[in-house]
């Protein structure tokens, strides 16, 4: 199939042109994923453009599934996909009962002071001193949540707004006065369980 009719046949399935700078990268990486390998040719699969972090800071076409791996992380509060975190700022974390009793840190929100914050040999996973920041204390199966099989700890920045007090719970049900006592517990644990600087 000349690229042509590779163009043509990818913009009709995925329903979307692609750009000049995309045909070109295409080309560059001779249609297949920077990371994988996928053939897009073959599979005329969805893709990312992005800087390459290891090279000259090119940007690289990667399939969607590479992308995922290596560039998004899920919530582990509501469970959406969200850019990982590049700086300190960006990264907060939600530590369970288990990941407690396994680093040695209270139940809750923590703030990341600055990277690396952990060392990790595959099999446990410790915390550097000084790198993480609780700022509320409110364990989550106390809101309902079963916390039990958290396969991630990072929070997104919607999430985190919440548990930072800087968002309020919303009710998302069309009548207002529909579960408004859960709202209103909600609200009132997740402020009362704020930790103000010493």
């Amino acid at each position: 199939m000349n690229n042509i009719d590779f163009y043509k046949e990818y913009e009709d399935r995925n329903g979307f042109d692609l750009s000049d700078e995309v045909k070109e990268l295409l080309e560059k990486q001779d249609f297949e994923c920077d990371c994988c390998g996928n053939d897009f040719k073959e599979t005329f699969d969805d893709y990312q453009v992005v800087d390459d972090r290891r090279e000259e800071k090119e940007d690289v076409l990667l399939c969607w599934n590479c992308y995922q791996d290596d560039y998004l992380t899920t919530c582990s509060i509501c469970e959406d996909s969200f850019e990982n975190p590049e700086t300190p700022q960006e990264t907060v974390l939600y530590i369970n009962e288990y990941a407690s009793k396994e680093i040695g840190r209270n139940i809750g929100f923590y703030q990341v002071l600055k990277f690396p914050y952990y060392l990790s040999d595959g099999f446990s996973m410790s915390v550097f001193d000084d790198t993480l920041k609780q700022f509320s204390s409110i364990d989550l199966r106390k809101l309902g949540y079963d916390d039990s099989d958290m396969s991630s700890s990072k929070v997104c920045p919607e999430c985190a707004s919440i548990y930072k007090g800087e968002k309020r719970i919303i009710n998302n049900f069309c009548n207002r006065k529909a579960n408004l006592h859960s709202v209103i517990y909600k609200r009132g644990l997740v402020k009362s369980s704020l930790l103000t600087d010493s």
